[in-house]
């Protein structure tokens, strides 16, 4: 049968998270590409998160408040909340991702996009 969402902290309520930032190649020699710092995998079940009130409550308007303005903008253009949840997420995860190889704070990440529309880090570099 379906379970509940589990509860988390800091807002992500039902988010699963599984940094796995330390996760090698098993066949990978030591010191090769595969062990750099930078490599990250992270995994998040959009699904079993149900924040209340969708995409006008206080826990979704809080991770949108993380995001610059045309950011929250673009997540919301989506019709369906699955897809306005995995847009948010999704840039979440870039700007986490940025923060941590880079060390720069959070809100310094700056991240366009391509012709293609495929993310970039802009800044810092």
């Amino acid at each position: 049968g379906a379970h509940p969402p589990p509860r988390g902290r800091a807002g992500w309520r039902g988010i699963e998270r599984r940094a796995m930032a330390d996760e090698r190649d098993p066949g990978a020699a030591s010191g090769s590409a595969t062990d750099h710092p930078a490599r990250l995998r992270w995994t998040v079940n959009t699904e079993r998160w149900s924040p209340s009130g969708d995409h006008e409550g206080a826990e979704f308007g809080f991770l949108l408040s993380l995001l610059p303005q045309h950011e929250r903008e673009e997540c919301l253009k989506f019709v369906h909340m699955p897809d306005k949840k995995r847009a948010l997420v999704s840039r979440l995860l870039q700007r986490a991702a940025c923060a941590r190889v880079t060390s720069a704070p959070h809100a310094s990440i700056e991240i366009r996009r391509t012709k293609g529309r495929k993310p970039f880090l802009a800044s810092p570099l």
